[in-house]
Protein backbone atom coordinates (compact mmCIF):
# COMPACT_ATOMS: atom_id res chain seq x y z
CA UNK A 1 0.00 0.00 0.00
CA UNK A 2 1.16 3.56 -0.80
CA UNK A 3 2.18 5.91 2.05
CA UNK A 4 2.80 8.70 -0.02
CA UNK A 5 1.47 9.34 -3.67
CA UNK A 6 2.15 12.74 -5.31
CA UNK A 7 0.80 13.11 -8.50
CA UNK A 8 1.19 15.63 -11.19
CA UNK A 9 2.32 18.26 -8.34
CA UNK A 10 3.56 21.50 -9.62
CA UNK A 11 4.80 24.47 -7.46
CA UNK A 12 5.29 28.47 -8.85
CA UNK A 13 6.59 31.51 -7.42
CA UNK A 14 5.26 33.93 -9.07
CA UNK A 15 6.07 33.79 -12.86
CA UNK A 16 8.83 31.03 -11.77
CA UNK A 17 7.90 27.56 -12.20
CA UNK A 18 9.71 25.43 -9.23
CA UNK A 19 8.62 22.46 -8.93
CA UNK A 20 6.69 20.56 -12.39
CA UNK A 21 4.58 17.57 -12.91
CA UNK A 22 6.11 15.43 -10.00
CA UNK A 23 4.21 11.69 -9.88
CA UNK A 24 5.43 9.32 -7.09
CA UNK A 25 4.07 6.36 -5.10
CA UNK A 26 6.11 5.32 -2.09
CA UNK A 27 5.29 1.99 -0.45
CA UNK A 28 6.32 1.56 3.24
CA UNK A 29 9.56 0.49 3.81
CA UNK A 30 11.18 2.44 0.53
CA UNK A 31 13.85 4.92 0.31
CA UNK A 32 13.88 7.43 -1.94
CA UNK A 33 16.06 9.90 -2.83
CA UNK A 34 15.98 13.04 -4.37
CA UNK A 35 18.92 14.63 -6.77
CA UNK A 36 19.12 17.75 -8.39
CA UNK A 37 21.88 21.13 -8.32
CA UNK A 38 20.96 24.40 -6.24
CA UNK A 39 17.72 25.67 -6.67
CA UNK A 40 15.99 23.03 -8.31
CA UNK A 41 13.43 22.52 -6.19
CA UNK A 42 13.93 19.81 -3.55
CA UNK A 43 13.09 22.02 -0.84
CA UNK A 44 10.46 23.48 -2.16
CA UNK A 45 9.04 20.06 -3.11
CA UNK A 46 9.86 18.48 -0.01
CA UNK A 47 7.78 21.85 1.68
CA UNK A 48 4.81 20.83 0.02
CA UNK A 49 5.00 16.82 0.93
CA UNK A 50 5.20 17.82 4.71
CA UNK A 51 2.54 20.54 4.33
CA UNK A 52 4.09 23.32 5.13
CA UNK A 53 3.69 24.97 1.22
CA UNK A 54 0.68 24.58 -0.79
CA UNK A 55 1.46 22.91 -4.45
CA UNK A 56 -0.01 25.39 -7.25
CA UNK A 57 -1.48 22.25 -8.54
CA UNK A 58 -1.33 18.67 -7.81
CA UNK A 59 -2.74 15.91 -5.34
CA UNK A 60 -0.60 15.13 -2.22
CA UNK A 61 -1.92 12.04 -0.02
CA UNK A 62 -0.64 10.48 2.91
CA UNK A 63 -1.85 7.46 3.44
CA UNK A 64 -5.56 7.60 2.53
CA UNK A 65 -5.93 11.17 3.37
CA UNK A 66 -5.30 14.05 0.74
CA UNK A 67 -2.83 16.21 2.89
CA UNK A 68 -5.01 19.69 2.14
CA UNK A 69 -7.78 18.09 4.21
CA UNK A 70 -5.74 17.18 7.15
CA UNK A 71 -5.05 19.36 9.74
CA UNK A 72 -1.79 20.37 11.18
CA UNK A 73 -1.46 18.15 13.67
CA UNK A 74 -3.35 15.08 11.92
CA UNK A 75 -0.21 15.98 9.24
CA UNK A 76 2.59 16.13 12.21
CA UNK A 77 1.41 12.38 13.36
CA UNK A 78 2.15 10.98 9.60
CA UNK A 79 4.74 13.37 8.33
CA UNK A 80 8.38 14.42 9.86
CA UNK A 81 10.91 16.26 8.33
CA UNK A 82 14.52 16.93 9.28
CA UNK A 83 15.59 20.43 7.67
CA UNK A 84 19.09 21.36 6.17
CA UNK A 85 20.54 22.99 8.89
CA UNK A 86 19.09 22.07 12.80
CA UNK A 87 19.42 25.77 14.67
CA UNK A 88 17.28 26.21 18.56
CA UNK A 89 18.46 29.86 19.79
CA UNK A 90 17.80 28.71 23.32
CA UNK A 91 19.83 26.22 25.81
CA UNK A 92 17.61 22.97 26.03
CA UNK A 93 18.77 20.21 26.64
CA UNK A 94 19.19 17.16 23.83
CA UNK A 95 16.44 15.29 25.77
CA UNK A 96 14.20 18.41 25.73
CA UNK A 97 14.43 18.70 21.79
CA UNK A 98 13.65 15.31 21.52
CA UNK A 99 10.93 15.33 23.23
CA UNK A 100 9.56 18.39 20.96
CA UNK A 101 9.11 15.22 18.28
CA UNK A 102 5.79 14.04 20.81
CA UNK A 103 3.56 17.69 20.18
CA UNK A 104 1.27 16.68 17.91
CA UNK A 105 0.12 13.13 20.21
CA UNK A 106 0.28 15.72 23.68
CA UNK A 107 -2.88 17.10 25.08
CA UNK A 108 -4.06 20.08 25.75
CA UNK A 109 -1.90 20.44 28.53
CA UNK A 110 1.40 19.35 26.32
CA UNK A 111 2.18 17.10 29.36
CA UNK A 112 4.49 13.85 28.57
CA UNK A 113 2.59 10.82 29.60
CA UNK A 114 4.53 7.55 29.77
CA UNK A 115 4.08 6.71 26.14
CA UNK A 116 5.09 9.81 25.22
CA UNK A 117 8.88 9.33 27.79
CA UNK A 118 9.27 5.89 26.15
CA UNK A 119 8.89 7.20 22.44
CA UNK A 120 11.25 9.82 23.59
CA UNK A 121 14.07 6.88 24.66
CA UNK A 122 13.44 4.78 21.91
CA UNK A 123 14.09 7.64 19.56
CA UNK A 124 17.66 8.65 21.54
CA UNK A 125 18.77 4.54 21.61
CA UNK A 126 17.88 4.65 18.01
CA UNK A 127 20.12 7.39 17.48
CA UNK A 128 22.95 6.47 19.76
CA UNK A 129 22.33 10.09 21.42
CA UNK A 130 21.08 8.51 24.87
CA UNK A 131 24.50 9.74 26.10
CA UNK A 132 24.64 13.51 25.79
CA UNK A 133 20.79 13.61 26.48
CA UNK A 134 21.37 15.87 29.62
CA UNK A 135 23.90 17.87 27.33
CA UNK A 136 22.93 21.58 25.76
CA UNK A 137 22.06 20.95 22.50
CA UNK A 138 24.08 23.95 21.22
CA UNK A 139 27.26 22.47 22.89
CA UNK A 140 27.10 19.04 20.15
CA UNK A 141 29.20 18.85 16.78
CA UNK A 142 27.45 19.41 13.73
CA UNK A 143 27.13 15.27 13.26
CA UNK A 144 25.55 15.06 16.88
CA UNK A 145 23.02 17.82 16.28
CA UNK A 146 21.78 16.06 13.14
CA UNK A 147 21.66 13.16 14.73
CA UNK A 148 19.18 15.18 17.74
CA UNK A 149 17.39 15.94 14.68
CA UNK A 150 16.49 12.60 13.48
CA UNK A 151 15.96 11.49 16.81
CA UNK A 152 13.18 14.39 16.89
CA UNK A 153 11.68 13.34 14.33
CA UNK A 154 11.49 9.78 15.21
CA UNK A 155 9.60 10.40 18.60
CA UNK A 156 7.06 11.72 16.21
CA UNK A 157 6.40 8.24 15.66
CA UNK A 158 5.77 9.37 11.85
CA UNK A 159 4.92 6.61 8.85
CA UNK A 160 6.90 9.31 6.47
CA UNK A 161 10.44 10.46 7.59
CA UNK A 162 11.51 13.39 5.46
CA UNK A 163 15.21 14.62 5.36
CA UNK A 164 16.51 17.62 3.61
CA UNK A 165 20.37 17.52 2.43
CA UNK A 166 20.86 15.73 6.21
CA UNK A 167 25.12 15.42 5.73
CA UNK A 168 25.56 19.47 4.41
CA UNK A 169 28.24 20.39 6.26
CA UNK A 170 29.00 17.39 7.86
CA UNK A 171 32.63 15.86 7.21
CA UNK A 172 32.77 12.23 5.54
CA UNK A 173 32.92 10.34 9.01
CA UNK A 174 29.37 12.14 9.72
CA UNK A 175 28.08 11.79 6.32
CA UNK A 176 28.09 7.79 6.83
CA UNK A 177 27.19 7.57 10.20
CA UNK A 178 24.49 9.83 9.08
CA UNK A 179 23.17 7.94 6.04
CA UNK A 180 23.60 4.50 8.08
CA UNK A 181 21.36 5.74 10.89
CA UNK A 182 18.60 6.45 8.67
CA UNK A 183 19.09 2.70 6.67
CA UNK A 184 19.22 1.20 10.08
CA UNK A 185 16.12 2.94 11.60
CA UNK A 186 13.98 2.12 8.04
CA UNK A 187 14.60 -1.33 8.16
CA UNK A 188 13.21 -1.08 12.17
CA UNK A 189 11.08 0.64 11.82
Amino acid sequence: MSVLSIQDICKSYKFREVVKGICLEVTSGEVVGLLGPNGAGKTTLLSCLNGLIRPSSGRIRLQRSDIGDLDAKQRARLVASVPQEFHIPFAYRVREIVALGRSPHLDFWGSLREVDEHAVDDALLKTETSEFQSRRFNELSGGERQRVGVAMALAQSPRVLLLDEPTTHLDLAHQIEILNLVRRVNREQ
